[in-house]
């Protein structure tokens, strides 16, 4: 592990460097009313960020290589891009502005205006003398005026994210955080005055957490969220000389080890809410947890973030990637130092998030209860899936396209943000209901192989008594069990099982065979006489590339049941892998 992790710094470096040689004589891309107002038009985000996120790229590489190798035609690259940076008319992404109801607009403090001051006033710290007197001096007048003064002169709070519970918190008060205690490090009255302030703020984030440490938003939310909240973390600790530590309690040591429970054996990460199937982790924080934090384990080595992955270009990860990981490695005296992934066969079960996760040899799965108003919320109470030699069979689609309906009343109008999206039951032709009142009552595993959930409240009141999900997971031979059982209401009219896949699909009676390449696996149902339904749609990932996905939908017979009275209904299949099918 400790050469991988040599060897990735070492490639990391070798990029950035012969990535400043390809852009030095081209000149950052334009943005424009144009494109700012697209957004506005048609709801269009990622055009916009495209040029924007560009020109962090340029930002970001400069740097680097001006801290790396201190060249005069990096540093001289570097300053352009400083001033062209400086006189961007508004720092915020059309998406986080009201140019409409607020005159001020072009002063916005949100995400990215937080990461390009943080990152402009480490920069001028890190090359100090290097750069030119003029440039630091514009820096200071930028971030004052764009970040500092906004947000110190307001009442708390500035808005909505400084009190809010998910990754903004992190990320706008960590960066505030940051640059106040290095622009404000000689006046202590002043700084222990905003640095109260942030700590409040950033109270709110933790309690975002589960007990558990679970960020529900997704892990790549975590990853966003923490790198922020840890940069801080340290430079706080560093100036308070070790009495105040940010990271020090039980929950934080949850929340510290979350990510390592949300890669697969395989190398793909669990997806619930807007997560990632394939999510990258960060060299750099996941170095700095480690060598703090005896629990916190790497992931797999090829599952870490390369320079070009993260599309931001936030440039607090990036430089951490290089600089904590160095740090890191200097520190280590042998290679049984470094905390080496988890074994292949382990389960985690988090309570208060009702989240269950279950690796076997060649197989994993994972279920989740919650409720339908969990941050950026996907109304899938109930819902699985199962991956199977590296591939994921039963999906979860996680993120979509970023556009205005994802984020307004018509998010539930969005294919990924739907039941019929998720490996969860259709009831009446209707899907779950978004609200927090919409949840799992009951969500109860043995710790190791199985878990029950009752998810009837998820739906409209009265078309279902109760459903009660209960899977049982043999990891070892790869075969995932589901027994759902529905209580019938009067107004029960139609009960439909439904499973999302991105496989090639073949039916033959009540055997459902999805195939990748050469891989199979069988999804067997119980009835023998079941007719399965195969519907395509689409989906806009995260990335705005349109994927077709299949939906495998089948009737529950409700038919015996009322004939004989019963109040209940049960429908059962199974998934396996094509070697352990049996005619």
């Amino acid at each position: 592990m400790k050469l991988q992790m040599e060897l990735y710094l070492k490639s990391y470096t070798e990029y950035i460097n012969k990535t400043a040689d390809e852009l030095r004589n081209t000149n950052m891309p334009k943005l424009t009313e144009a494109l700012f107002s697209l957004y506005e038009d048609t709801g269009n985000r990622i055009k916009y960020e495209k040029v924007y996120f560009a020109r962090r790229k340029f930002l970001n590489v400069f740097a680097m290589n001006s801290i790396l190798y201190h060249r005069k035609e990096d540093i001289e690259k570097l300053e352009e891009i400083i001033r062209d940076i400086c006189n961007e008319e508004c720092w915020a992404l059309p998406a986080h502005v009201d140019r409409k109801n607020n005159k001020n607009w072009k002063i916005t403090i949100e995400l990215f205006a937080s990461e390009t001051a943080q990152a402009l006033t480490e920069i001028s710290v890190l090359l100090n003398t290097k750069l030119n007197d003029e440039i630091k001096k514009l820096i200071d007048e930028n971030v004052t005026r764009r970040l500092l003064k906004p947000f110190y002169d307001s009442k708390p709070p500035y808005d909505n994210w400084e009190f809010c519970e998910m990754n903004w918190c992190a990320v706008c008060a960590g960066c505030i955080g940051s640059i106040s205690i290095i622009r404000f490090k000689d006046n202590t009255e002043l700084l222990e005055r905003c640095l109260s302030r942030i700590n409040e703020a950033l109270t709110y984030y933790i309690k975002g957490f589960t007990k558990d440490g679970v960020c529900a938003e997704g892990l790549d939310y975590w990853t966003y969220g923490m790198s922020y909240y840890v940069m801080y973390a340290r430079d706080l600790k560093a100036y308070t000389n070790g009495n105040v530590d940010l990271l020090d309690s039980n929950k934080m040591k949850n929340i510290m080890t979350f990510q390592q429970k949300c890669y697969f054996n395989d190398g793909t990460s669990i997806s619930f809410s807007d997560g990632c199937l394939q999510s990258r982790f960060r060299m750099g924080l996941t170095s700095y947890l480690a060598d703090n934090y005896d629990d916190v384990h790497f992931p797999d080595i090829k599952k870490v973030m390369q320079f070009d992955e993260d599309e931001c270009y936030r440039w607090a990860p990036a430089y951490r990637d290089y600089a904590w990981t160095k740090e890191y490695l200097e520190k280590l005296i042998d290679e049984n130092d470094i905390s080496e992934p988890i074994a292949e066969s382990s389960t985690y079960v988090f309570d208060s998030a009702q989240w269950f996760i279950c690796n076997g040899k060649n197989s994993s799965m994972a279920a989740k209860g919650g409720n339908n108003d969990e941050p950026h919320n996907h109304n899938d109470i109930g819902n699985f899936v199962y991956v199977y030699g590296g591939i994921e069979y039963l999906v979860d689609l996680g993120a979509g396209e970023y556009c205005k309906n994802y984020f307004n009343d018509n998010r539930y109008k969005i294919f990924c943000n739907t039941t019929e999206s998720h490996n969860v039951p259709i009831i009446n032709n209707k899907q779950q209901l978004h609200g927090e009142k919409y949840c799992c009552t009951y969500f109860e595993t043995d710790g190791a192989k199985s878990v029950i959930m009752k998810i009837g409240e998820a739906y409209e009141k009265g078309c279902i008594d109760d459903i009660e999900r209960k899977i049982n997971f043999e990891g070892d031979q790869g075969e995932l069990y589901v027994r759902d059982t529905f209580i019938l209401s009067d107004k029960t009219e139609c009960i439909e099982e439904n499973l999302v896949t991105k496989q090639t699909v073949s039916i033959k009676d009540n055997i459902i065979t999805l195939t990748e390449n050469d891989a199979k696996c069988k999804i067997i149902i119980d009835d023998p006489k079941v007719q399965v339904e195969v519907l395509v749609k689409e989906h806009f990932n995260h990335a705005g590339i349109k994927e077709k996905i299949t939906i495998l939908r089948w009737t529950v017979c409700l038919e015996e049941s009322r004939q004989l009275n019963k109040s209940s209904v049960t429908c059962t299949f199974k998934i396996i892998p094509d070697s352990l099918f049996v005619q």
